[in-house]
């Protein structure tokens, strides 16, 4: 499910549903749009884009004589507060627009002004089909800094996003939308003061939300922490109907042998899905219709395949779960320290490290030597919270940001992210980063995309509102304890499986994509479309470093977090190649009829 609303006069009604009626036809979905008049003259549209079998699922509506409530998405038998997504409310009288969104919502609701209106949609792909856009170069350096643009940018300059915690206010006497913070780390309650013990909490929390899951369930199951604390929640509260699903990387994988050790132990059905590298032209080919907005991370291509499978054993659940989240909510308080470290080395030998990383190429090579030199490299330019989420040190090697576009792109993050946690101390200002920025907009949205697409609920149970708020005002001693990562998440966890399969060092859900690249389809893409001449995104990097990553890509390992740069190149040049734009068709239809509400079946 996707939405849509407009806000404008009715001349510009048809462009923006004949836009909404193309895209759904590209996506295989259908329309469904209401009208409301409000007390301006002006007209309010709400579109929703929905897959045909779960149309029962689609935004609600709450109205009075006076207000109008959308609910942008919903599903059947879940509670509002538990979606974690926007609300649109519209006084009617007042003709006033008010866009609420969640703290940590994976939901990216985007805006634009056209000659007669606003238009509102959580899908950045509708906007190129009813204007005229260009890339933002802010966006696409943080693309290639962070792998994820921060609000209120996108990636094109026409249109902004409405911050997470954040709400848009529409109104005739402002004329433009203002953004404001609805989301204050500063408020937030001390749960160590009020209230149960955190470790009690956090297991009747995850309980409550866990236990209204319906029935064949699907769980995306990596054995880690955070995913075996969920199913160890769900076996004791007797929901052996719920299935998980593992992606297992080969024989060698210790990772999905074990995932499949805790199932048991759980009393658990566990499906694998068994890594074949030939699917990496398949993931590639539907990047356009499988994601909304563009994002860089290495496990892209076995995280779709996983969502793929997911999609079809959910079945009449219509509910897969993804533990994303735990690390912003429960971690980082290891990974904090070591940047301390990092940054308590003098900025001069920083420095010089940052050049001899440049101009010995040591990016070239997996080494120790090239992960010293890029955490040192990163920090002599980034602050802290920025280094620590950026994806590579490969700023001015293979791209170059200008001295204006780094403080305009800097100050998005200030201003879009880390305003809603003045106050706090670095350590959970991280957190907050990760909380309300990274996961759902990088790590989240690899999988966010296409199960909507298909009627399916995503549900992140560490990134409901209720979990934000809570991890963030746990003291570090609390969360921390002993100096151990996500330590009440595993205390619980100990109580179900042997503590030896929680304490233990695990692998991420990555694997060198070396293998990736050198698939053949994926050659011929790097060669015939991110090395073309035609490629826009080329003239924001260092052409012959770039063409370097791509020529050793898939014949050497480059060094840890390199691989980033193609693949954010990848992703991104896949996006805005398969994504049609269809403003000059949409212009063609200024004279179509006006659709007040109902169903247009675009099948």
């Amino acid at each position: 499910m996707f939405f849509s609303a407009y806000v404008g006069t009715d001349t510009g009604l048809p462009r923006w549903r004949e836009a909404l009626a193309q895209h759904a036809r590209y996506l295989g979905l259908q329309v469904h749009i209401e009208g409301r008049r409000l007390g301006d003259g002006r007209t309010l549209s709400l579109g929703w884009l929905e897959y045909a079998p779960a149309v029962g699922s689609r935004g609600r509506l709450q109205e009075t004589e006076q207000q109008v409530v959308a609910a942008t998405v919903a599903f059947d038998g879940v509670a509002p507060d538990e979606v974690n997504g926007a609300t649109l409310t519209a006084s009617l009288a007042r003709a006033e627009i008010r866009v609420a969104v969640p703290p940590a919502s994976t939901q990216q609701v985007c805006y634009g002004r056209t000659p007669h209106g606003y238009v509102f949609a959580d899908d950045l792909r509708l906007f190129p089909r009813f204007m005229d856009v260009d890339l933002d170069e802010r966006a696409v350096y943080a693309l290639l800094r962070y792998g994820v643009i921060p609000p209120s940018l996108t990636l094109y300059k026409q249109v902004q996003r409405i911050p997470n915690g954040h709400q848009l206010r529409l109104s005739p006497a402002t004329g433009e939308p203002v953004c404001t913070p609805t989301f204050h780390w500063a408020d937030l309650p001390h749960p160590e003061r009020e209230g149960p013990p955190a470790e009690q909490w956090v297991a009747e929390t995850l309980d409550g939300l866990l236990a209204r899951v319906p029935a064949s369930t699907v769980l995306l199951f990596s054995g880690g922490v955070d995913s075996s604390l969920m199913a160890a929640r769900l076996s004791r509260l007797g929901r052996k109907d719920v299935q998980l699903l593992n992606y297992c990387f080969g024989p060698e994988d210790e990772e999905g042998r074990l995932a499949v050790r805790i199932a048991a132990r759980l009393g658990l059905e566990c499906h694998q899905v068994h890594h074949d590298v030939r699917t990496a032209g398949d993931v590639l080919a539907r990047v356009g219709r499988d994601y909304s907005v563009p994002f860089g991370d290495l496990s892209v291509f076995p995280t779709n395949v996983l969502v793929h499978e997911a999609r079809a054993l959910a079945g009449e659940s219509r509910t897969v779960v993804e533990g994303t989240g735990a690390d912003g909510a429960f971690d980082l308080g290891g990974l904090y320290r070591k940047w301390q470290l990092v940054y308590g080395v003098p900025r001069p030998l920083r420095r010089w490290v940052e050049a001899a990383y440049r101009g010995l190429q040591l990016w070239k090579y997996e080494s120790p030597l090239e992960g010293a030199g890029r955490l040192l490299s990163k920090s002599a330019r980034l602050p802290l919270s920025h280094a620590a989420v950026a994806q590579n040190a490969l700023e001015r090697i293979a791209y170059t940001i200008p001295d204006d576009v780094r403080t305009a792109l800097e100050q998005a993050v200030e201003t879009g992210v880390e305003v809603l946690s003045t106050g706090a101390e670095p350590r959970t200002r991280l957190s907050l980063l990760k909380l309300m920025w990274v996961s759902p907009g990088r790590s989240v949205q690899k999988a966010f995309d296409p199960l909507r697409a298909r009627g399916i609920r995503p549900f992140h149970p560490f990134l409901q509102p209720t979990i934000v708020s809570f991890s963030s005002s746990l003291s570090w001693e609390v969360k921390y304890a002993d100096g151990e990562d996500k330590v009440l998440l595993k205390r619980l966890l100990a109580r179900d499986i042997p503590p030896e399969w929680v304490y233990r060092s695990k692998i991420g859900f990555t694997r060198s994509p070396r293998a990736v690249f050198a698939q053949a389809s994926i050659q011929e893409f790097l060669h015939e479309v991110v090395l073309s001449p035609h490629n826009v995104l080329l003239d924001y990097c260092t052409r012959q470093t770039v063409r370097q990553l791509v020529e050793r890509s898939h014949r050497h390992a480059l060094g840890d977090g390199v691989d980033s740069s193609p693949c954010v190149l990848v992703g991104t040049s896949a996006g805005l190649r398969q994504v049609p734009s269809g403003a000059a068709r949409a212009r063609a239809a200024a004279s179509a009829p006006l659709l007040q509400g109902g169903v247009l079946d675009t099948a």
